[in-house]
């Protein structure tokens, strides 16, 4: 992976952030399909990138390094965002924003890791 594509992934998230509308921005920073290619080793939009996607969540609660989790973002919102064409997806939101939180644990745990440092949004 270029240095660019890694320096975009490590975009600090802002955990103050609560509402889906103001972190799509955020989720799109990344290139979802490229780190499920690259990294998962499993194509962009088939059944085996969403059970990749979903593998992350346990018990109802998502857990994965950070790169996983900004990678499940991206899947999810690109998933509303076609699902959004006919309606509303609540049940969509609610997971990204369990996501979201998720990241944002994650983070911290990755700063507190490398000793603090990190870029914010």
């Amino acid at each position: 992976m270029t240095d660019d594509f890694m320096a975009k992934m490590y975009t600090a998230p802002a955990p103050a952030a609560s509402d889906y509308d103001d972190l799509i921005e955020y989720a799109l920073t990344i290139d979802g399909y490229r780190y499920a290619e690259e990294v998962w080793y499993v194509q962009q939009n088939t059944q085996e990138h969403w059970i990749k996607v979903q593998s992350f969540k346990k018990r109802g609660r998502w857990h994965g390094s950070f790169e996983d989790l900004r990678a499940c973002l991206f899947a999810y919102q690109r998933s509303i965002r076609w699902a959004e064409s006919g309606a509303y997806d609540r049940e969509g939101r609610r997971e990204f924003m369990k996501i979201y939180r998720a990241l944002c644990k994650a983070w911290e745990k990755r700063q507190l890791l490398q000793g603090g440092g990190g870029r914010k949004i």
